[in-house]
């Protein structure tokens, strides 16, 4: 593990405990033992364990950021008519920002309203309206804070920000949901525990299995770079949970409807058979399971955005034709059983746990929470692979400042452009001793020439390049199917080119949400949480991958 990478690690680890410090910091004028009293004398310790701790300032966590991300999606395509067009340049970032603050205010004043008036038990000492106003902005504050992490993450760390703060943020809600189940199970629940645990670790394996299955669009033109001609391929699991999660949130309206206008003690029968737990509300929320993923499954594989990919990559369009009917055919047979299959799974999964004592533990929550940690193990490979593929085959010492290995006769670090002892004059004053070079011209630079990039010494020339893992980024993409177009035309004029996407696509439970469309109603954008899709090249390669992909495609 590189320097860097440590580093990252670091970042990344540090964020989520200043997350997590978040939610353990009261919000003022509120009395934490008042609280915990308050949520101990409630009948069942799973309220205990679902209250405690939320009256801090990192209650809200991301949820303004990612609902504003959302509506700022639902905006763009409000502007545009429903057709997403191009997308490129439009600040879906910083309206999700200034979304996001109003969200975090108006949450945190109902928030506050709601421990005001928490019982007979003085949670709130000194009630009033200074109370309401500091408690909103303390509670908002604590939401773009929890924004600012995630992008930090985003930017310094490893993972998409908002899927690490909420993969740990699921691991936390589960495992207090489990530990609940656990004391009011009582015996039961202790006798059933190994095949409770069977259970979700056959869940987690079927969920990985679904995340990595794919399926071949077309095949490329033949090319003479290896790499180059590679077939086009998508994920089987576009969507993920997002149908699952609209399916879930239409049975619930009546339910919501019916406990604000039905009059009196009673709930209608109608209403209570919604519940999935029951056999006509399972019934009923698989089919809307079906209904929705085909729906999103729609929005999300755009055959417009492959053709475009192709002569991108320098490559003409699949042969035999390439219609959208055609290609929504053979889309929708591709993700059929992954529809039909996932909300049986969440169903008989749901029923297995409530037999075995666990009616807390959500499969839709893991099979998020399975996504999340496999693309950031998966960034993770990738940038350890970058950091190996620049080290020196044969290093015979280290680099003191970036730490990387050196060959016994280099002058510079060929990671970070440090200088040695017999390191040659200045390039652009031969009378300076060279204090680094450049690590993309290889220009020798004293002192007042020599800049930082992200560890890396460069020139004012390429002040404005960035690197990751000491590779250069060439460009970025919109989507990765882009991103990998890019990648096949600097292969085949023999430029080698990484991929590191960091899209949010594992907040449904996917990977591949946003391999074709960047704009997908209904759940973030991409960039949501500082992600990006970066096609990277080795820096000594930057100016001729910079030329390559300017250029306009054969």
């Amino acid at each position: 593990m590189t320097h860097e990478l440590r580093r990252r690690v670091a970042v990344t680890l540090g964020l989520i405990a200043a997350a997590e410090a978040l939610r353990w910091i009261p919000v003022p004028g509120v009395d934490p033992r008042a609280f915990l009293g308050f949520a101990a004398v409630m009948p069942g310790a799973r309220i205990f364990h679902e209250l405690a701790g939320r009256a801090s300032i990192g209650t809200l966590g991301v949820g303004p950021y990612l609902s504003a991300s959302i509506l700022a999606v639902l905006i763009f395509l409000a502007r545009r008519r429903g057709s997403p067009g191009e997308t490129t340049g439009y600040p879906f970032e910083a309206h999700a920002l200034w979304i996001a603050l109003p969200i975090a205010l108006v949450q945190g004043l109902a928030y506050a309203v709601f421990l005001q008036n928490l019982g007979r038990l003085p949670v709130v000492p000194s009630p009033g309206p200074a109370f309401l106003a500091t408690a909103a902005l303390t509670i908002a504050a604590g939401a773009m804070l929890m924004a600012a992490l995630a992008r930090l993450i985003s930017r310094h760390g490893v993972g998409n920000g908002l899927c690490v703060l909420l993969g740990a943020q699921l691991a936390r809600s589960q495992s207090s949901r489990h530990a609940a189940d656990w004391l009011d199970g009582g015996r039961g629940l202790h006798h059933n525990a190994p095949a409770l645990g069977l259970l979700v670790a056959a869940f987690l394996l079927m969920a990985v299995l679904w995340l990595s299955a794919r399926w071949t669009v077309a095949e490329s033109s033949p090319a003479d770079a290896p790499g180059a001609a590679d077939p086009w391929w998508l994920r089987a699991n576009v969507t993920g949970v997002a149908g699952l999660a609209l399916a879930k949130s239409v049975l619930a309206l009546p339910v919501i409807l019916a406990s604000y206008l039905v009059r009196g003690a009673f709930t209608p029968t109608w209403v209570l058979e919604l519940d999935p737990a029951r056999p006509a509300g399972a019934v009923a929320f698989v089919a809307l399971s079906i209904l929705a993923t085909w729906l999103f499954t729609t929005w999300a594989l755009a055959p417009a955005r492959l053709v475009l990919a192709l002569p991108v990559a320098g490559e003409d369009k699949p042969e035999g034709g390439f219609g959208e009917r055609t290609f929504e055919r053979r889309a929708l047979g591709a993700t059929f059983w992954f529809a039909v299959g996932a909300p049986v799974a969440v169903v008989l999964f749901g029923w297995a746990t409530r037999r075995l004592g666990a009616p807390g533990l959500s499969a839709t929550a893991l099979a998020v929470l399975a996504a999340v940690t496999l693309d950031t193990f998966h960034q993770f490979r990738t940038h350890a692979a970058m950091a190996r593929a620049l080290a020196a085959p044969a290093g015979e010492r280290n680099c003191g400042v970036c730490g990387g290995l050196l060959a016994g006769d280099e002058a510079f670090c060929p990671a970070c452009g440090a200088a040695f002892e017999d390191a040659p004059a200045c390039g652009a004053h031969p009378g300076e001793p060279a204090l680094a070079r450049c690590v993309v011209c290889a220009q020798s630079l004293c002192g007042d020439c020599a800049l930082e990039r992200d560890g890396r010494s460069v020139c004012g020339e390429h002040a404005g390049v960035a690197f990751v893992e000491g590779w250069a980024v060439a460009a970025v993409a919109e989507t990765p199917v882009e991103a990998e177009g890019l990648r096949r035309r600097l292969a085949a004029a023999g430029v080698e080119g990484r991929l590191l996407v960091g899209t949010c696509a594992a907040l449904q439970g996917t990977l591949g949400l946003y391999d074709l469309t960047p704009v997908v109603p209904l759940v973030a954008h991409p960039s949501c949480g500082g992600g990006l899709v970066r096609v990277l090249v080795r820096p000594g390669e930057y100016g001729r991958a910079a030329e390559l992909l300017a250029a306009p495609a054969d």
